[in-house]
């Protein structure tokens, strides 16, 4: 069951990646394809994800 878990999580923060990316390119203004604040958005939510994950790791071991 925990491998399914971390599964589901896995793709949980992998549709809030893009849909963070998404928002970031919407709310940008310019007329120029800028894509480094789409990458910084998507990015920022996988360190959330491998930190937490990492976090709870630690908590779980003796």
């Amino acid at each position: 069951m925990y491998k399914n878990r971390k599964k589901y999580l896995r793709t949980v923060a992998m549709g809030a990646s893009l849909a963070n990316g998404y928002w970031a390119s919407i709310t940008q203004s310019g007329h120029g394809a800028n894509w480094s604040p789409v990458v910084l958005a998507m990015l920022s939510v996988w360190v959330c994800y491998f930190s937490v994950a990492w976090l709870v790791e630690g908590m779980r071991s003796k």
